[in-house]
């Protein structure tokens, strides 16, 4: 391992180089796999003094999941704790099948708050209330005991979700969309192209993807993770008895995610009219 140096203008590639030489050099030395404690302690010794502000993320999960939608490590999501191997060798497959765990259900308010990277505003959980308030709820002498702001999943760390699923299908298509300012509607449109069944198995692994950040934001603020994930849907026999709530539900959320798109995305939606000029009477 290299000794502490110093780097006038680090960059997130280097970090990202670093925790890929760092986890296969010590795999080749132990023939084990590198937690996120020996990890965390490496890039203080190599980067000493350094935030993880300075390489354009808030926490060193970020770095990895950028280190892993680039390929150059491998997550073991068979255990709760991180732990990273290097990639396999050349001539076996560098892809895993997708977790078969069952994908949980994360509220809509959690997810609006950590997968929306436009919103306007910042965005906190409330311990005592166990909901998610806006700067504007909280005010300005919010406790910060109480209301825990969360920090969106960073855009680029998205984007290598997209890459890595589009690794694990093997699609290395230079025309798929994951740069572009639209990402998330155009990708998947795109995979709808390329098969009628990736589209829903991007959003299971986005679900998967979304879940650990989730989970690894919880367990950073000691907060109990089965508050951020809904309660299973009800069986089709069942849906009759909670048809007013799940429409609730489904309207809330849907109002929070257009309150926080911006209007050229707004331009594309398909509504009825005679729902907008009866919104439009009743003003």
């Amino acid at each position: 391992m290299d000794d502490a140096v110093s780097i006038t203008s680090p960059t997130i590639d280097t970090l990202v180089e670093f925790i890929a030489s760092y986890v296969s050099e010590r795999f080749r030395a132990t023939k084990s796999a590198t937690n996120g404690a020996l990890l965390a302690d490496a890039v203080r010794v190599k980067f000493p003094g350094m935030s993880y502000q300075l390489f354009g993320i808030t926490k060193m999960s970020e770095a990895v999941s950028l280190t892993e939608a680039r390929g150059l490590v491998l997550r073991d999501r068979s255990v709760k704790h991180l732990e990273l191997l290097p990639p396999q060798p050349r001539g076996t497959s560098v892809t895993r099948p997708i977790s078969s765990d069952r994908v949980p259900h994360i509220r809509p308010d959690i997810w609006c708050a950590f997968v929306f990277v436009g919103q306007t505003g910042s965005r906190y959980f409330d311990r005592k209330a166990g909901r998610v308030l806006d700067s504007g709820t909280v005010g300005i002498g919010q406790d910060p005991e109480q209301h825990i702001e969360i920090k969106p999943i960073p855009v680029e760390v998205q984007r290598g979700w997209m890459t890595e699923f589009l690794r694990t299908k093997s699609l290395h298509s230079l025309d798929a969309p994951v740069q572009d300012s639209y990402c998330f509607m155009k990708f998947p449109v795109w995979l709808r192209t390329h098969g009628p069944s990736l589209d829903y198995e991007w959003k299971r692994f986005r679900v998967l993807r979304v879940a650990d950040c989730v989970r690894e934001w919880a367990a950073d603020h000691n907060i109990a993770e089965d508050q951020f994930f809904a309660i299973a849907r009800p069986r089709p026999e069942k849906v009759d008895a909670d048809r007013s709530v799940n429409e609730r539900v489904i309207r809330e959320a849907i109002i929070l995610a257009v309150n926080e798109l911006p209007i050229e995305q707004i331009e594309d939606f398909c509504v009825p009219v005679r729902f907008l000029l009866r919104a439009i009477q009743s003003r």
